[in-house]
């Protein structure tokens, strides 16, 4: 039987954190695109929450990036590092 192999948490956080950051420029983008869809509960409640869910998508990033910082095992003093990353 094989296993299906499941994402890193890394790459689940930044899914979830471009995903968080794609809701918050959604209301502005629908009411330009879909004047109609002012009237509907989605957008009201996208904008009613927008800060809330771009902290959000600020923290998951944050997560996902020094998630990953951690498991390269990065040294940002080196410059070695900003040389093979270049």
């Amino acid at each position: 039987m094989a296993a299906i192999d499941t994402a890193p948490l890394e790459n689940s956080l930044g899914f979830l954190a471009l995903g968080a950051y794609i809701l918050t420029l959604m209301p502005t983008n629908l009411r330009i695109i879909f004047p109609q869809t002012k009237q509907a509960n989605l957008p009201k409640w996208l904008l009613k929450y927008r800060r809330l869910i771009g902290i959000l998508a600020f923290c998951l990033a944050l997560l996902h990036a020094f998630l990953l910082v951690k498991k390269r095992d990065l040294d940002f003093l080196d410059p070695n590092t900003y040389w093979i990353y270049i």
